[in-house]
């Protein structure tokens, strides 16, 4: 990082800006606006410094070296370009840092640094000299290609020229609407490898008619053997469709079924009022027997009313009877029919000597 006192000094010459703006004549109390903006990105360079945003504060060093040009921005902005690990870019502005101020305070500080940077220079510039050359050209261009890899973002868009240390690479390249091509690439040391690849398109299928390739159709009819005399094929038999058949429905959906439940349900109603009816009175005849004059009255009341319980409790007896029979004989002729229909089957047919009647059945 750069050292204390260049920040010093450039704060020093920022209020030494504001000092000299102010005491020029006419403008006593004016201020320089390009020695504010330089200010303003000055510090905005310090703190992206601080904090290791080294990218950011480079930035705004230049920007406030285009409001002016102080020698210690030069010499900050060097370090940023070291802290970046761009070599050829720090020994430049070192070196332009000197031009500028060769009597500075941190100059035995610089000329370590250029010699560092000179020595990084050299190193980088022998690792180019011993990469490879890659360049891949393709038909169609504008593929994407990647390296050592079959999936994710590609490395480049052909044509694609890239460095590599020496080895062998798996390339792939791949194109939309094009099939994915795999190759292994040779790098050597101070030498272009060239891969040129031509894509395969990607074929779809054509559905083909099924009268042209019969022949069929309103065009010439492919030959694929010897002519042979044309056979008069026989009608195909159609698949016969069943007959609709009528479902009868079950005895607790017919009507003389839930009739014949309420009639008997009333009748037995009526039967038990009368019941008791009869037995009210024969309790009043004992009760008052030997205290009636004629309590022949309550008997024969009594007797009318058991008679007339009797009647319609058998009348309910005969009509629940009448439905129970009625619901069974109906369900045996539901169960009848369906024997007949799974086992039975009557069919119109049609076939090469003509048309008829088909039927199928067990018995």
């Amino acid at each position: 990082m750069h050292r204390p006192a260049t920040k010093l000094l450039i704060l020093t010459l920022l209020a030494l800006g504001f000092l000299v703006g102010g005491a020029q004549p006419g403008t006593a109390r004016a201020k320089d606006p390009k020695l504010i903006l330089a200010r303003k990105h000055f510090e905005s360079a310090e703190t992206h410094y601080d904090q290791g945003e080294f990218k950011k504060a480079l930035a705004e060093y230049q920007k406030a070296l285009s409001y002016k040009r102080f020698a210690a921005f030069i010499f900050n902005i060097a370090q940023c370009h070291r802290q970046l690990k761009q070599w050829n870019l720090a020994l430049f502005k070192y070196k332009l840092y000197l031009s500028r101020k060769p009597n500075a305070s941190n100059r035995a500080e610089v000329r370590r640094r250029i010699t560092q940077m000179a020595k990084e220079v050299a190193l980088q510039t022998a690792a180019l000299k011993a990469q490879g050359k890659l360049t891949v050209i393709t038909r169609p261009a504008g593929a994407q290609v990647l390296i050592n890899k079959l999936k994710g973002a590609p490395d480049g868009v052909s044509p694609f020229i890239r460095k590599l240390k020496p080895g062998t690479y798996l390339v792939a390249i791949r194109h939309k609407g094009f099939g994915q091509v795999h190759r292994q690439v040779v790098i050597t040391t101070g030498k272009m490898t060239l891969l040129e690849v031509t894509l395969p398109p990607l074929v779809t299928p054509r559905r083909v008619d099924a009268r042209q390739a019969t022949g069929l159709g309103d065009g010439p009819a492919r030959r694929l053997g010897p002519e042979r005399p044309a056979r008069r094929r026989a009608p195909l038999a159609r698949t016969p469709r069943p007959l609709p058949v009528h479902q009868s429905s079950p005895y607790y959906e017919r009507w003389w079924f839930w009739t014949g439940l309420v009639l008997a349900a009333t009748l037995a109603g009526g039967g038990i009022a009368f019941g008791v009816q009869a037995l009210r009175l024969s309790d009043e005849w004992k009760e008052a027997e030997g205290i009636l004059e004629n309590p022949v009255d309550h008997v024969e009341r009594g007797k009318e009313a058991r008679t007339q319980a009797d009647i319609l409790f058998g009348t309910s007896a005969a009509v629940t009877i009448a439905v129970i029979i009625g619901a069974a004989i109906v369900g045996k002729d539901r169960r009848e029919r369906a024997t007949r229909l799974d086992h039975t089957l009557v069919l119109p047919s049609c076939s090469a000597q003509g048309c008829g009647l088909t039927v199928t059945g067990r018995f």
